[in-house]
């Protein structure tokens, strides 16, 4: 059987360290649920495969995401002639917020920047290209923290 102060001392030692598993544990609770959702946002992307034809197409949100506050955007592929990407505001469909001409051969370009909607549109117009593909890379940034 334990004396007192060997039992003092046991007692001693273990809240300490009940203390740092604890603090330990709020710790990594805090980094999953509210650091790496701010730093690390997966990205969604669409493929474009009919590289000849005009197409528009509609980007969103993830469902649970919160107040988007950017857009990025990365077009990678390979063209054998030139086209141009519109990026339209979703609720002004006449306005243009940004313009890119892409192609010819390889394509790594990035669009976006501030953004405040959940959504945006996209316009694909090929101006001399007939084959390749282009994939687009999205992400809406938002500050929404999981929980």
């Amino acid at each position: 059987m334990m004396d007192k102060t060997k039992w003092q001392a046991f007692w001693k030692i273990l809240k300490g360290r009940l203390f740092f598993a604890v603090i330990l544990l709020g710790v990594c609770f805090i980094v999953t649920q509210w650091v790496l959702p701010l730093v690390h946002q997966p990205t969604s992307a669409i493929t474009l495969d009919n590289v000849g034809s005009r197409q528009l197409l509609r980007l969103r949100k993830n469902f649970d995401s919160g107040s988007v506050h950017g857009l990025n955007m990365r077009i990678r592929g390979h063209l054998n002639g030139t086209a141009v990407m519109r990026l339209f505001d979703a609720e002004n469909a006449s306005k243009v917020y940004q313009e890119k001409i892409v192609g010819s051969g390889d394509v790594d370009t990035r669009m976006g920047g501030d953004w405040y909607s959940d959504d945006c549109r996209i316009e694909y117009e090929p101006l001399s290209a007939t084959t390749g593909g282009l994939k687009v890379e999205y992400i809406f940034k938002s500050s929404k923290v999981k929980g």
